[in-house]
């Protein structure tokens, strides 16, 4: 035993001379280095790197550190700073993306189910629909693309040209055997498929346009087939054009109701001009409206909806006005056709049903909308029109419940509605109100003002104050972006002109003798301590360290550093950015600011938590790093662009005015205009509008009285 031990001190001794002549050395060639470029500098710009409490700063520093004293870059300290350092960069990407994502998801998922596609691009939507014809032609094997009939029809075929067909114009019976039927029978021998396919409104029929149920109308997702999930799957875009709750036709906004689309087509609804629209007329649809109008429904469906309302429900609403009006004809009973009468009596319902809400019915009444009615002589309560209060009853009756709408609407109504009540937002009244009776002295009305949740908050982030609260925090953003970009450009120029330092880094040999030397006290039954085999030496607080050189392999990973702190600043510029205009609320603003500053805080804070205070000290005992510099002087053009002065008085103001100019142009403004159209109606592009004036419901009203 006595052997044993005498011949492992003296390998420990000679260990500890091979590790001071190898620091011996190391010290001399860093000295030799450092002496020729010393002399080079004295006639040149000069720049310093100094440690900062950051591990970016501890991850240059204290590697070379540990070489100088130690011989080589293989102790656990070493890669403990490198297993910082990766956590520091997960932290930062985690962070970000993760909080950023979700907001940024909702943001983009609120506008997709509002709008369709996120900027409005119409080559967008030509080439979704080229797409979706590809699938109509695979599944009906037709090989070259010709028009199409019916309620799922794509807007344009694989050309690029209108897939709808012309009025009278039917597709060859290859693809085609009657109008508005396809016929799947003659391709397949699947005549119960056929039938189905008849019967079922484009979003009930999978695997042609739309390949979900009910729920693609509310915009949730559609399970993918296996194919598609084996194929990556295809792009959701056409679903979520399908899904949009508006659309843009001819330069007008339209956010309406499915069966809204019809009602100023009764000429081509009525073929033949005999003023009744006859269910043969609907299913022939002659004119193809259901392709033109692309909202998944047919003809058929919108006439038995028709008629069904108007047998339960005309005689209720029409007690109401006080006026003598026809009988339901034995047509409408039946349900073989519609006078023209009757469809502009269920026209009216219609567009009172897109109003949704009962808590606007004050509102319609101040707009004029039952100006008609109470103009006409009655002489009391529930006589007709004689007061407001009976416009109010006949709003509400229409609009509380739902039966009414319901019932004389095709199952897209509920659907659309719930679509247009997740977009607006809840309900609320903003303030009272007092609205005269024009008609009749001494009646008025005491209502509250309606409005909506989503609309509120985007017509407060298009204000000036909003605006200016978030150009103020986008400064401060940009302003720990710019501190973070000059902080990468000293580390890039540290790198590219520190002195370079002789000598192996890795110290193989001595590697491989201490593994020989712990090897050996394992086989001896001898406990090996890693913390003193790691640390030779002890540092004071006084003790000072100049370092002179950098090896190629720590150039290599300041380099390395330099280009993640890159991707690092510029994903972070922009999550932060999108994270920030998408957020509309001043208390979650300022949070989501004081987010994203601590996830730039994340070095510092890392540093001070995990880094000991032995290696702090060592790293502050660290003198500045000096080598010459190759960034520009405060001179000239590249003096102005390196200035922080110049940064932040010119180039951050003017990103700041073009980033809320583009989200209040692009983002923000579009969105407010689609929910004032799909919630209230207004706009001067919104094609509700119109209808929801008083000058359409005093002829609606008219024709009520007169016609009748």
């Amino acid at each position: 035993m006595a052997a044993a031990a005498g011949r492992s001190d003296e390998l420990g001794a000679d260990e500890s001379a091979t590790v001071g002549s190898d620091q011996d050395a190391t010290r001399a060639a860093d000295a030799a280095d450092s002496e020729s470029d010393q002399s080079s500098m004295d006639d040149e710009r000069v720049a310093e790197f100094q440690h900062t409490e950051s591990i970016y700063s501890f991850m240059v520093i204290y590697p070379e550190l540990l070489r100088m004293k130690q011989g080589t870059y293989w102790t656990w300290h070493v890669w403990w700073a490198l297993l910082l350092f990766t956590l520091n960069v997960t932290l930062q990407v985690s962070l970000t993306y993760i909080t950023g994502y979700w907001i940024l998801q909702d943001a983009f998922a609120y506008r997709v189910k509002l709008l369709g596609d996120y900027y409005g691009d119409h080559e967008t939507e030509f080439l979704q629909s080229k797409a979706i014809q590809q699938r109509w032609d695979d599944l009906l094997h037709v090989e070259q693309p010709g028009c199409c009939r019916g309620p799922w029809c794509p807007q344009r075929n694989s050309l690029g040209v209108s897939a709808c067909c012309a009025p009278g114009v039917f597709p060859s019976q290859s693809a085609v055997k009657q109008p508005g039927e396809v016929t799947f029978a003659a391709l397949r021998g699947k005549t119960r498929r056929n039938t189905r396919l008849q019967q079922e409104p484009r979003w009930m029929m999978p695997g042609i346009v739309n390949e979900s149920t009910l729920e693609s109308f509310l915009g949730k997702p559609a399970a993918k087939s296996k194919k598609q999930q084996k194929d990556g799957g295809e792009s959701s875009a056409p679903n979520q054009g399908a899904a949009a709750l508006c659309q843009h036709r001819d330069g007008k906004l339209d956010c309406s109701q499915p069966t809204f689309s019809v009602l100023d087509y009764w000429g081509q609804l009525d073929y033949d001009g005999d003023g009744v629209w006859t269910r043969e007329e609907a299913v022939q649809d002659y004119n193809n409206l259901a392709c033109v109008m692309n909202k998944g429904i047919s003809m058929e469906q919108i006439f038995l909806k028709l008629v069904y309302g108007l047998e339960k429900h005309f005689d209720q609403l029409a007690d109401r006005w006080g006026i003598s009006v026809p009988k339901v004809p034995a047509s409408v009973h039946a349900r073989t056709a519609v006078p023209r009468y009757f469809f502009e009596v269920w026209s009216g319902v219609v567009v009172l049903c897109s109003v949704r809400d009962a808590g606007r019915c004050g509102q319609l009444i101040e707009d004029g909308v039952f100006n008609g009615p109470l103009s006409w002589p009655s002489m009391r309560y529930g006589d007709g029109f004689a007061y407001l209060m009976d416009a109010m009853d006949f709003c509400q009756t229409v609009l509380e419940h739902g039966d009414i709408c319901e019932d004389s609407h095709p199952v897209t109504f509920p659907m659309w509605s719930q679509l247009a009540g997740d977009m607006c937002g809840k309900g609320r009244a903003t303030r009272t109100a007092r609205f005269e009776n024009q008609f009749k002295d001494g009646d008025h009305i005491e209502f509250t003002e309606f409005t909506y949740k989503n609309i509120e908050t985007y017509t407060k982030a298009g204000s000036l104050t909003y605006q200016f609260f978030v150009s103020l925090i986008l400064f401060l953003w940009f302003a720990s972006l710019l501190g973070e970009l000059n902080s990468m450009l000293l580390l890039a120029d540290f790198a590219y002109n520190f002195p370079h330092a002789e000598g192996d880094p890795f110290n193989f040999p001595k590697l491989w003798r201490s593994i020989q030397y712990d090897v050996g006290k394992v086989m001896s039954n001898k406990p090996v301590d890693m913390v003193t085999a790691a640390s030779y030496f002890t540092h004071t607080a006084d003790d000072t360290t100049t370092i002179t050189g950098i090896t190629h392999v720590h150039r290599l990973l300041c380099y390395s550093m330099v280009i993640v702190r890159a991707l690092l600043l510029c994903y972070m510029a922009a999550a932060g950015v999108a994270f920030l205009i998408t957020t509309y609320v001043y208390t979650d603003l300022l949070m989501n600011a004081v987010a994203l500053a601590f996830v730039f805080e994340l070095p510092e804070f890392l540093f001070v938590v995990l880094v000991g205070q032995a290696q702090q000290q060592e790293c502050r005992n660290v003198q500045p790093l000096l080598h010459r510099t190759s960034l520009p002087d405060d001179r000239g053009v590249r003096g102005m662009l390196k200035s922080n002065n110049f940064w932040g008085l010119v180039l951050i103001p003017l990103m700041i005015f073009s980033i809320v100019h583009w989200n209040q142009v692009v983002n923000t403004g579009p969105i407010l205009e689609a929910l004032n159209c799909a919630c209230l109606g207004a706009g001067p592009r919104c094609s509700v509008g119109g209808k929801l004036s008083q000058h359409w419901w005093d002829n609606y009203w008219l024709d009520m009285r007169t016609s009748s």
